[in-house]
């Protein structure tokens, strides 16, 4: 939808300039400001001048940028609001002293000058004269409210009956459709038709569409708020459920696309269970659509009202259902503390009704969020644990769920080998019993770990089979990952570098969509060696800096070491080069995803060649046998015996022994079709 709206708006502003307008963004939705956020670095480019209106209270993360200028708007001016006045009088004047009490007690807020006046105009004690308004009294005998409030509820009491129409309104919403008001209205058509024709004369409510899709809005949503809190709370009530009502049983289309609605008036009426189910409904629809701000938004919204209801098996069952919603949620956005702490409420709630699905899922999510934290114990431990749930209850999906974890747990602590087994466990438990869940993700993984293996052309089939299924099947997350987690590493040292470059920076554009921003710097660590090795050195060292600074921001034990490598392999400053390595290596002496061991070793062990650092090469080459001698790599071993192959060639290009080691290495590159890293073993053997 961003992309659509982009390209639409590129082609306009290419006719002409374009003006484009945002109003009341301190009431902005999760997408709209994501959208914005996405649009506001391309308009240097565009002929299209935005202007974007928000109360003072509203931050922009926007706001730094040099392109953007924030002006603050003061209140009106004394002859500006008198210019207000007279607008709204038709050049008309009014008594000065009806003009010096709107000034005083509307402080010059554009919305109450004009609301006040109207007020003034429809009391009786004005008289209109051809070119003025006189007294018809003193002015004591006027009531000019002292408020916004009691101006539009002065205005909406001169309007009984009508009034009720309006409040009636007010309860569906700012916005409201002729069609569902006429339903929930106990008026005809005919006296519904003439309320909201004094409504609109009044101003107080605007028209738009044709029959049968008429529409109507609140000239303000202050106007709304006006009449909806005018109701008593028991009418509140008893409209939100007859609202609520005649949407499920009348309007099928908008309970199956906008379920957060039924919840917003189910949750007015109080009615908890069916707001809560609602609430449920929203978040799933919007997890679907990829909106996880919104989803989560929604979901909390269920959580709050779940409250509400008494203890029972149904309650437990809803409220985990609405737990682990949220956590598929914060996990994406990378919110791992708040993830971390809605799973101990949702296992607390599992266990003590025995339910042992929900279990397996519960431990499953803890353990996929330990991953990019580096807790490899408690990653194990959790899907181990989720396993064992999963075979108590029966679950094949499940159990696939933990096999998948515990292959993420295995890759976490560098054990590729036994990662590789478990990705193939559970995809043949996927097959075996028809499952659809995230096959894409697991292949992909599968694929990428014979990476590892030296299988490289079966690692890159799986990968590119993976990303088919994941546009079948719309898993924008499961494409973002076997594109630039997984494909591209293996096109890489496949030395097919424009292939690798597409699908980073396909993988980078899904991170972002999504903010996923955890998976950005693994895209940055290929796409700056790619640019290094085609010469254009500062756009590489600019974007190996971009991926240092978001693992920064996001998780640095999941990519930091890896994003430092990579940023020494293209910097030309040799201290600065030092500097990357003694922070990758304290970080490394945590828990790190164990990724981040092999390509920052595999990195070291390239620079030292470089700078002809035989001792700082050693070091790494051992430190990197050290790390995968419970499971040695195939992969890692012959990118250690190439680089002491080349140190000690280097060192005495007369030694036989390391010219007969390169040959061999030369040769096993090829049979593997691990073309990366050869050009280096074939100049030594060259010369």
């Amino acid at each position: 939808i961003f992309e659509a709206i982009f390209k639409l708006l590129e082609a306009q502003c290419a006719l002409r300039p374009m003006l484009f307008i945002v109003e009341d963004t301190h009431w902005i939705d999760p997408s709209t400001q994501e959208f914005l956020e996405q649009l506001i670095p391309q308009l240097r480019r565009l002929r299209v001048l935005l202007i974007v209106a928000a109360r003072p209270s509203f931050a922009a993360d926007w706001s730094g940028h040099p392109h953007v200028t924030t002006l603050m708007l003061n209140r009106l001016s004394r002859s500006d609001s008198v210019a207000m006045i007279r607008n709204v009088t038709a050049g008309k004047s009014l008594p000065d002293e009806v003009v010096a009490q709107i000034i005083e007690r509307t402080d010059g807020i554009p919305l109450f000058v004009e609301e006040l006046t109207k007020t003034v105009l429809e009391s009786e004690l004005l008289i209109e004269e051809e070119d003025q308004y006189i007294l018809g009294g003193t002015l004591s005998d006027l009531a000019i409210p002292n408020s916004l409030q009691d101006s539009l509820m002065a205005r909406l009491d001169k309007l009984a009956p009508v009034k009720e129409v309006a409040q009636l309104a007010s309860v569906i919403g700012r916005t409201f459709s002729e069609q569902l008001l006429a339903a929930v209205s106990p008026l005809n058509d005919e006296q519904l038709a003439n309320s909201l024709d004094e409504l609109i004369n009044s101003e107080l409510i605007f028209k738009s569409g044709l029959p049968p899709n008429v529409v109507y809005e609140f000239k303000h949503a202050l106007v709304q708020r006006a009449a909806y809190t005018s109701l008593l709370k028991s009418t509140r009530h008893r409209h939100h459920l007859r609202i609520a009502e005649t949407l499920e049983e009348s309007f099928a289309n908008l309970v199956e696309t906008e379920p957060e609605i039924l919840a917003h008036h189910y949750t007015g009426a109080d009615i908890f269970d069916k707001a809560a189910i609602f609430w449920k409904k929203a978040g799933q629809r919007a997890s679907t659509r990829w909106a996880y701000k919104e989803a989560t938004g929604h979901l909390e919204h269920g959580l709050e009202v779940i409250e509400k209801l008494s203890q029972s098996d149904e309650k437990a069952a809803l409220e985990i259902e609405l737990l682990t919603e949220l956590v598929a949620g914060q996990r994406i956005l990378d919110r791992f503390d708040a993830a971390l702490k809605t799973l101990d409420r949702a296992e607390e709630i599992a266990t003590q009704y025995d339910r042992f699905e929900d279990l397996a899922l519960i431990h499953y999510y803890r353990g996929s969020i330990y991953f990019p934290l580096g807790n490899i114990e408690g990653c194990l431990a959790e899907h181990e644990l989720a396993r064992q749930n999963a075979r108590k209850a029966n679950s094949p999906e499940n159990e696939a769920r933990a096999l998948s974890g515990l292959a993420d747990a295995n890759f976490l602590r560098g054990r590729l080998i036994s990662a590789n087994a478990h990705f193939g466990e559970c995809l043949s438990l996927i097959q075996e019993n028809n499952l659809t869940w995230n096959i894409s993700t697991n292949l992909a993984m599968y694929g990428h770990t014979k990476l590892y293996l030296l299988d490289l052309e079966n690692g890159l089939n799986d990968n590119q089979e993976a990303i088919k299924i994941a546009l079948t099947t719309n898993n924008q997350r499961g494409e973002m990952i076997a594109r630039g987690s997984c494909c591209a590493k293996i096109l890489f040292d496949m030395a097919r570098y424009d292939e690798a470059q597409a699908q980073c920076e396909q993988a980078l554009e899904i991170a972002q969509r999504l903010s996923a921003h955890r998976f950005e710097p693994v895209n940055n660590v290929i796409l700056a060696k790619i640019h290094a090795l085609r010469g254009d050195v500062g756009k590489a060292i600019q974007i190996a800096e971009e991926g240092v600074e978001t693992s920064r921001n996001t998780a640095f034990h999941y990519t930091g070491p890896m994003a430092l490598g990579a940023l020494a392999t293209v910097l030309t400053d040799t201290n600065l080069i030092y500097q990357a390595f003694a922070e990758a290596e304290e970080t490394l002496k945590e828990d790190c995803v164990g990724h981040n061991y092999l390509w920052f070793y595999r990195d070291a062990i390239e620079v030292c060649l470089r700078l002809e650092d035989w001792d700082t090469l050693e070091k790494y080459a051992q430190a990197a046998v050290d790390y995968t001698q419970v499971e040695p790599l195939p992969w890692m071993n012959i990118l250690v015996d190439r680089g002491r192959a080349l140190s000690a060639y280097y060192q005495n290009p007369k030694d036989k022994k390391s010219l007969e080691n390169l040959a061999e290495i030369k040769s096993n590159l090829l049979a593997a079709n691990f073309i990366s890293i050869l050009p280096a073993v074939e100049e030594a053997l060259e010369t």
